[in-house]
């Protein structure tokens, strides 16, 4: 059975920006999302995130152009008023986490891959970051 993530934005980043030290670790998880090894998901929030971080790195034309490639391979979920509402009444503490964290658990996906594990709750979905997810699916 194929497994499904939630990429966060700092690991696109890392990997559309080939941000060091990262970049290697986001390459292995892309790849293995491009072989099909694995199911990626971000929500549609996520596509702004990236855009306005990669356009301040480079400029809005290879922003527009690396998330138009990236979103090729990936699953994109709409943020709709459902998630907006569980979100809201939510104990995360960050409301753009929040956002995150039920966008996947609409999509039932057990791990969000993240270098900012301490953002998201530890329960139905499990942050990992991508060095622990390449260990658990290198097992």
């Amino acid at each position: 059975m194929i497994q499904n993530v939630y990429l966060d934005s700092d690991v696109i980043i890392d990997y559309l920006y080939a941000r060091e030290p990262f970049f290697q670790e986001s390459v292995e998880l892309i790849s293995l999302i491009e072989n099909k090894k694995i199911k990626g998901y971000i929500s549609s929030l996520i596509i702004w995130n990236i855009f306005y971080i990669l356009a301040k790195y480079t400029n809005q034309k290879s922003a527009r152009a690396l998330i138009k490639e990236f979103k090729t391979i990936i699953e994109i979920i709409p943020i709709d008023e459902k998630i907006i509402d569980l979100g809201l009444d939510s104990s995360i503490k960050d409301f753009e986490d929040s956002i995150q964290y039920f966008a996947a658990k609409s999509k039932k996906i057990k791990y969000i891959i993240t270098r900012n594990k301490k953002d998201y709750p530890n329960g139905e979905i499990k942050p990992l970051s991508p060095k622990e997810f390449l260990a658990i699916f290198k097992e």
